[in-house]
């Protein structure tokens, strides 16, 4: 199935590596680790997670390139996801939304084009942001005016992904640590 040309031997390697790591981690114990050790597993898991979707993209990239939504008479590649990996429509949209503005693109004559968010790109390629934050970014960016000076938006996509890098959320309405209940005072 892969070719040898081109590193198909090498990404089928790092595939069968994978399921063996997943299969792995399905069958390994949890319960006597202790809990910074679930902390970090979770942490670790996450990262993984996020750095495979960025995969992914590169991968959705790569099929627009090769025309192969033509190729399995898929009419976009939105079609083609949801074929090929049985995605809902609104997963498939998502992520080739996503795979514009993050993914590294081609020009026809085969010169490599830049993200077109080039920030929020590398935190996800670090496994920093998954595909929610990378949804949430290419939203609050495309809020912006056209009107606005582009150097202003370049400094604007670059806030997002290194607040979350430095550990810190900016939105006010993200989930942290919840105040405890009081108990109904017998009145």
């Amino acid at each position: 199935m892969y070719s040898r040309a081109g590193g198909g031997a090498q990404v089928a390697a790092h595939l069968t590596d994978l399921d063996a790591a997943v299969d792995g981690l399905l069958t390994c114990g949890l319960s006597g680790l202790s809990d910074a050790a679930i902390v970090e597993t979770v942490q670790r898991l996450e990262m993984s997670l996020r750095k495979a979707a960025a995969v992914g993209t590169r991968l959705i990239v790569e099929s627009v390139e090769r025309s192969l939504p033509d190729k399995h008479d898929c009419s976009t590649i939105n079609t083609f996801l949801i074929a090929t990996l049985r995605l809902s429509a609104g997963d498939a949209a998502r992520r080739v939304a996503a795979s514009k503005k993050v993914g590294t693109w081609h020009h026809p004559t085969g010169e490599q084009l830049p993200p077109d968010l080039p920030a929020t790109a590398t935190a996800q390629r670090d496994g920093a942001i998954g595909p929610d934050h990378v949804h949430e970014i290419r939203g609050v960016l495309g809020k912006i005016p056209r009107a606005v000076d582009p150097a202003a938006v370049e400094v604007a996509e670059q806030i997002r992904p290194q607040a979350l890098r430095a550990g810190r959320d900016p939105q006010p309405n993200s989930p942290g640590p919840r105040p405890r209940r009081r108990s109904p005072t017998p009145g």
